[in-house]
C-alpha cells in the first residue's frame, strides 16, 4: 500500500485545518468518526508520527476543493509500506494466486456491506418517486469524473430557498438508492450539494443519458419517462420544483394578483418536450420562444391563472416548500 507524508509540518497542519473546514466538521471527534479512524491514528497522522495511507488521503481529498487537491499534491511525497516484504508478497501472489483472489473477493463483499458501496446494475428497478431526483439533476444537477476513480453528482441552488427541499426530499430519494449521505457546503446564499458515488453516476449517465459536465444546451428528458407517464408526472415535478417559479402579476390591467407557474430555460428542446409533455396531461400553458433575459436568451413556459394553475398542481404537484407557500389555495398533490 502506497503512503503519503507531508514534506513539512506547517503544510501539514495546514492540510488537516482545511480539512476540518471544508467538511463543515467542528472537532477531532466528528472527523474520526466521519472516516472510521482510530484515535490515535488520527492524532499520529497530524503529528507526522504516521504517515497516511493512500486511501485514507484520498478520502480527505473528497472534501477539499480542486484549487487545494492540486495545492498539497506538489507537497506530499509517497512511499510503499513493508518494503522488505513486497518482494516476497509478490513471490507468494504467483505461487497462490487463487487463495488471494478468494480473499480479496471475501474482503471486498465485507467492504461493500460496512461502508454501503454500491454493486452496479444500472437497469436495477428504481421507485417512480425517484424519478423526481432525475427531474432536480435537469434542473440543477452536473456530474463529472475527475482523476479516473473520482465519481461526483452534485446539485446546486440557493440555501435560502431549496436547502430544506434537498434536505426532506432530494437527499432521502437517494439515499434510498445508494445509503450513502452527501456532502453540502454552504457559501453565503449559494448552495452545493454532491454525492460521491459511481452507482448513481452510472444511473444517470448510462441508464439515463445525462451529460457529464456542461448541460444546460443538451440534457433532455430520457425516452424511458417519455413513455411513462407516472415516471413522467414525477420527472416533471423536480424540474419544476427546481429550475420553475410561482408568481403573482400584479399590473393593474388585473382586478386582483393574477397567479402565474413559469418556466424559463436556454435548452430550446427541453422546453419542447415539457411543453408537449403538458399538452400530453392536458395541462393548458403558453409558450414563449427566445426572449431576452440579461445577457442570454431563454425560452419560457407559463402556467395561466388559477385554473389552469389548479390543474398543474391536481396533475404534478410541488414539493418544494418555496413555491407551496406562494400558493394561495388548497390543491390535492399527486
Amino acid at each position: 500500500m502506497v503512503r503519503i507524508y507531508f514534506k513539512d509540518k506547517n503544510i501539514r497542519n495546514k492540510f488537516f485545518k482545511d480539512l476540518i473546514r471544508y467538511s463543515n466538521l467542528k472537532t477531532w471527534k466528528e472527523l474520526r468518526n466521519k472516516f472510521d479512524i482510530p484515535r490515535t491514528n488520527l492524532e499520529n497522522y497530524r503529528n507526522g508520527k504516521l504517515t497516511i495511507p493512500k486511501n485514507v488521503y484520498d478520502n480527505f481529498n473528497l472534501f477539499l476543493p480542486k484549487k487545494l487537491i492540486e495545492h498539497y499534491s506538489l507537497k506530499i511525497n509517497s512511499k510503499e509500506d513493508r518494503w522488505g516484504m513486497i518482494k516476497g508478497g509478490k513471490h507468494n501472489y504467483i505461487k497462490n494466486k487463487h487463495l488471494y483472489d478468494l480473499g480479496r473477493k471475501k474482503a471486498w463483499k465485507v467492504t461493500r456491506k460496512k461502508f454501503g458501496i454500491e454493486k452496479i446494475d444500472v437497469n436495477a428497478p428504481i421507485n417512480s418517486e425517484f424519478c423526481e431526483v432525475l427531474g432536480a439533476f435537469i434542473g440543477d444537477g452536473s456530474l463529472n469524473i475527475y482523476r479516473k476513480n473520482k465519481y461526483f453528482v452534485q446539485f446546486s441552488g440557493d440555501s435560502r430557498y431549496d436547502l430544506s427541499y434537498y434536505k426532506s426530499r432530494i437527499i432521502p430519494l437517494v439515499k434510498s438508492l445508494i445509503n450513502r449521505n452527501p456532502y453540502i457546503r454552504i457559501k453565503k446564499n449559494s448552495m452545493w450539494v454532491t454525492f460521491y458515488s459511481k452507482y448513481l453516476l452510472k444511473i444517470l449517465t448510462d441508464r439515463f443519458s445525462m451529460p457529464k459536465g456542461k448541460k444546460v444546451y443538451t440534457v433532455k428528458i430520457p425516452d424511458e419517462i417519455l413513455k411513462d407517464k407516472t415516471k413522467l408526472i414525477f420527472t416533471l415535478r423536480g424540474i419544476f420544483d427546481t429550475d420553475g417559479c410561482v408568481f403573482f402579476d400584479k399590473r393593474n390591467i388585473y382586478k386582483k394578483p393574477y397567479i402565474r407557474i413559469a418556466l424559463q430555460l436556454a435548452n430550446k428542446d427541453l422546453i419542447e418536450q415539457v411543453s408537449d409533455r403538458l399538452t400530453f396531461l392536458k395541462i393548458p400553458h403558453t409558450r414563449y420562444d427566445r426572449i431576452n433575459v440579461g445577457s442570454f436568451g431563454a425560452y419560457t413556459i407559463q402556467i395561466n391563472g388559477i385554473d389552469n394553475v389548479k390543474k398543474y398542481c391536481e396533475t404534478i404537484g410541488f414539493y418544494n416548500q418555496r413555491h407551496l407557500k406562494k400558493l394561495n389555495f388548497n390543491f390535492q398533490k399527486v
